[in-house]
């Protein structure tokens, strides 16, 4: 991120779609009969899963209910590209649904994250993203019972981050932001201006903390990252209604149903359920897409022209979108991205019977006999299927598995 940071169009990465809520009741999703050239029965799908979920009906739990509203709020969340178009490269953690302080642990120093278990924090979402020139921003929006307690918990982790060096870290103004608790942490080395720094930065907003963690090559940079970063998140945040945590429990899980007919992860040779759930898995709101792409400057043109409405994401990602034509489509682009953007990419054999479908094979270290990731796309109805395996065979395999799971009733 340089001086005279740009906020990126927001035409540019605003999808169309966008609303409070995945509309709709729940029930059979995109997918329906395949078409007349694809006979399901001669797909490969080996081990993996092709039967959907039984329906998900309602949260039940209070923090089931809490993670769903998360990731309705993770489309008001700004990524570090809409700040930077440069600022892309997946950081440390990518995207985080934050139910806890522990997940909260990811994006900041354990002591820091600590301190909102005291002022209830009700849930969060951070989007972590790093440039080419190594530097990090990671952006977090955190809700808490009211603005007392997001003005409390400001204070605390502001306080928190001043105690972790030896050397007194340094609250530095943020122009245009008198709110922002912004501190330099030195590692306790001597100050400069020119010295590469992380910035630490709390913002109440509301019941919100608006929280940002900056890598840069020296300070004027970093007061600037975070400026540009408040700028875009706060009117963003006050677009957004918060769900009443005493409705959590009525909150549906799966509106549409697309989030029963993706397939989860396979637990063989442990029985379902006995390995933890990821609090990421479920359906996002098309902005909130971006968060999980390899690039979400180049993914969001795709996303928007072919009208994504919906995606779920657990081991494979489903697009739905506005129609049949704009999935093929789709397949299309984000194959042909993925050979562009990743390393050393190149196309590769489809899924054996399913017509129009691609792989993509990219080759993270050649130098290893396991150095490569397996992307496959492929599309049923409005419905695009994203998988990616570090095997092959793997890779097509959960890719037939998952279409036949989008077939099933």
């Amino acid at each position: 991120m340089r001086r005279g940071l740009l906020v990126l169009a927001t035409a540019t990465l605003v999808l169309a779609g966008c609303t409070n809520d995945i509309a709709g009741q729940a029930g059979k999703p995109a997918g329906g009969t395949p078409s007349a050239s694809v006979d399901a029965n001669l797909l490969g799908s080996g081990n993996f899963p092709i039967k959907p979920m039984t329906p998900l009906g309602t949260a039940g739990a209070p923090l089931t209910g809490a993670l769903i509203d998360a990731r309705r709020m993770a489309d008001y969340v700004v990524g570090p590209w809409d700040v930077d178009p440069q600022m892309v490269i997946p950081g440390q953690a990518r995207a985080v649904v934050i139910p806890d302080a522990a997940a909260l642990g990811t994006i900041l120093p354990a002591a820091v994250s600590n301190t909102v278990t005291a002022h209830h924090l009700i849930y969060g979402f951070a989007s972590d993203r790093q440039d080419p020139n190594q530097w990090r921003l990671a952006n977090s929006v955190l809700r808490f019972p009211d603005a007392a307690a997001a003005a409390a918990a400001a204070d605390d982790l502001s306080a928190a981050v001043t105690k972790l060096s030896s050397t007194p870290n340094r609250a530095v103004p943020i122009p245009g932001h008198p709110d922002a608790r912004a501190t330099i942490y030195t590692y306790g080395l001597t100050p400069s201006a020119d010295a590469p720094v992380t910035m630490y930065s709390f913002t109440q907003h509301g019941p919100y903390v608006v929280s940002q963690l900056v890598y840069a090559p020296q300070q004027d940079g970093a007061v600037a990252a975070v400026a540009a970063t408040l700028d875009a998140q706060l009117p963003r945040i006050d677009q957004f209604v918060p769900t009443d945590p005493a409705q959590f429990p009525t909150l549906a899980m799966d509106p549409t149903g697309l989030l029963s007919h993706t397939m989860s992860a396979p637990t063989y040779p442990d029985p379902p359920g006995a390995r933890p759930s990821d609090a990421k898995i479920g359906s996002y709101l098309p902005r909130a897409a971006l968060h999980f792409q390899d690039d979400p400057v180049a993914t969001a043109p795709l996303l928007d022209a072919a009208g994504l409405q919906e995606m779920t994401y657990n081991q494979t990602v489903i697009y739905r979108v506005k129609d049949a034509a704009a999935a093929t489509k789709l397949v299309n682009d984000l194959a042909d991205l993925m050979a562009r953007i990743e390393v050393s990419a190149h196309p590769v054999n489809a899924v054996d019977f399913l017509p129009g479908s691609r792989c993509v094979q990219s080759e993270v270290d050649p130098t290893l006999t396991n150095g490569s990731i397996f992307y496959c796309f492929a599309a049923l109805n409005n419905s695009v299927i994203s998988v990616h395996d570090a095997d092959a065979t793997g890779a097509r395999q959960e890719t037939a598995a998952q279409y036949k799971m989008l077939l099933a009733p």
